[in-house]
């Protein structure tokens, strides 16, 4: 079942010259390998509760629909 675990940071930059930084600050880390991906539709739908409980404690549950299935 561990495998089945999605864990993600999203960040908000707004300034495209800091998000240049700090990819170069990642690149300059060894071991580390930049991995351009192309571009895909992923149709997320979310569930909560009518007072969306689960996004004030800080969870989200979704159903994922990909290429590959859901």
């Amino acid at each position: 079942m561990e495998n089945s675990l999605e864990k993600v940071l999203r960040l908000k930059i707004e300034d495209a010259a800091i998000f240049s930084r700090i990819m170069q600050a990642f690149s300059s880390l060894e071991g580390f390998e930049a991995t351009p991906v192309s571009r895909k539709t992923i149709n997320d739908i979310y569930y909560d509760t009518e007072n969306k409980d689960l996004f004030s404690a800080g969870f989200e549950y979704c159903i994922r629909e990909q290429e590959i299935g859901c």
